[in-house]
């Protein structure tokens, strides 16, 4: 096959044969059949390695996408779900990180309760001084 870059100015320091070898078998990968309907269904496996691809710095979203045959906003959305699902993974990551079990929003109210039994403790010292000071 004939090489279309040399080798400084193709990605990673690759040949063009073997990226465009990578690039072809993801894109084989990506569509593995179709509904009914003409909407067409994807390799979770394959996605996914796009998504990784489109989340690194200065690579165009809408490029990537016309590149393997599918919808900009199809794209993004899946990008999207890929990061809420990190994030809500991140979250779930913290709060069974903690030692006694209880989640971050159980323990701030666990504070907040701590704080105003404190200021309800003060008020009754307080009412009991002023009621046996008369």
């Amino acid at each position: 096959m004939k090489e279309w870059f040399s080798d400084s100015s193709c990605p990673r320091g690759q040949l063009e044969s073997e990226y465009m070898t990578e690039d072809r078998d993801l894109r084989s990968r990506l569509v593995v059949g179709a509904k009914r309907d003409g909407r067409r269904e994807y390799d979770p496996q394959a996605r996914e390695e796009l998504i990784q691809l489109c989340m690194k710095p200065g690579v165009s979203i809408a490029r990537t996408a016309m590149e393997y045959g599918l919808n900009p906003n199809l794209l993004r959305e899946w990008i999207t779900r890929y990061q809420k699902a990190q994030a809500a993974g991140n979250s779930a990551e913290r709060e069974s990180d903690s030692p006694d079990g209880v989640s971050n929003d159980f323990r701030r109210l666990r504070i907040r309760f701590e704080r105003l039994a404190f200021i309800h403790e003060a008020f009754l010292k307080l009412a009991c001084c002023i009621i046996c000071w008369r």
